[in-house]
């Protein structure tokens, strides 16, 4: 069944919604001692088998697992370099940061035949124009210089990620994708942390508890729906509406973690969303024309 107009706005407002808890799920489990390798590696491991038993049956593997393979090392990396990110500074920053891949699939999906339209770089130029806002008003110097420079990893990695699931999900459905890929990702994770020294068993049920809940949400709930969502949008406006994170995060720092922004970045969220309305708009408008 196609995903077009109220669908696909419907389940990319859950995806946000989802993914916008990553940071704080993650600041929990950072401050009971599990780094991100570990959270990266389970986020990934657990979404797997899950995945599996919904689904009561095994990927059945294509040409296009060549983007699965590749897609998946790039989410890994997305995911720790992220989350080193945020043990340096501050959630606003991070995820502000961490969401630009729209910078970069713009360009990618005008490679790959994608329409690009006027309103739609205008719709990515405010998007952008409001996490700068957002960015410079929490202030990009705070903290560790590293962990902007680690988010801006994270985003191009997310591109490169998001882009390889574009191609695949022309030939594969989001269950056989996603499980290749997650599945990747968690080999390329474990590895990371046996090179890093880096401890993944888990300690204590409520570090289990937390772990599942970053599973549910942000991953399955969150990546799977965005990796749905790839086989009927354009890749710049999937990804681009997803620069609603960081707002949603800010939000949820400031009622869980006590991180309250300065005036200037409630203003820097306004745009952004402005900006998301826009794209998604215009890709209702595109996806009219196409069933004509």
């Amino acid at each position: 069944m196609e995903c077009r107009g109220v669908c696909l706005v419907a389940v990319l407002s859950l995806a946000v919604i989802a993914i916008s808890s990553s940071a704080i799920i993650y600041r929990l489990l950072y401050a009971r001692g599990v780094g991100p390798e570990t959270v990266t590696f389970w986020r990934l491991a657990l979404s797997v088998p899950i995945l599996l038993a919904l689904a009561g049956r095994v990927p059945r593997p294509g040409a296009w697992c060549k983007y699965s393979a590749v897609g998946g090392v790039a989410l890994a990396v997305h995911f720790v370099s992220w989350f080193l990110s945020l043990e340096r500074t501050s959630v606003a920053v991070s995820t502000t940061l961490v969401s630009t891949y729209p910078l970069f699939t713009l360009f990618i999906g005008r490679s790959m035949g994608e329409p690009v339209t006027r309103v739609t770089v205008l719709g990515v130029g405010i998007t952008f124009m409001g996490i700068a806002v957002t960015s410079l008003a929490a202030g990009l110097s705070e903290g560790d210089p590293l962990g902007p420079i680690m988010a801006l990893v994270g985003s191009i990695s997310g591109a490169l990620y998001f882009s390889m699931g574009k191609l695949a999900r022309q030939s594969a459905n989001t269950f056989d994708y996603a499980v290749i890929t997650y599945a990747t990702a968690m080999l390329v994770a474990f590895a990371i942390a046996t090179v890093r020294g880096a401890a993944l068993h888990i300690a204590d049920g409520e570090t289990l508890l937390l772990l599942l809940a970053m599973t549910a949400g942000p991953m399955l709930a969150g990546h799977t729906a965005i990796n749905y969502l790839l086989g009927y949008g354009r890749l710049t406006v999937i990804t681009a509406s997803t620069l609603g994170e960081p707002v949603g995060a800010t939000l949820l720092a400031m009622g869980l973690l006590g991180e309250y922004p300065p005036i200037a970045a409630y203003l820097g969220m306004g745009i952004t969303l402005t900006g998301i309305g826009m794209l998604l708009v215009e890709e209702n408008r595109l996806g009219a024309r196409r069933r004509e």
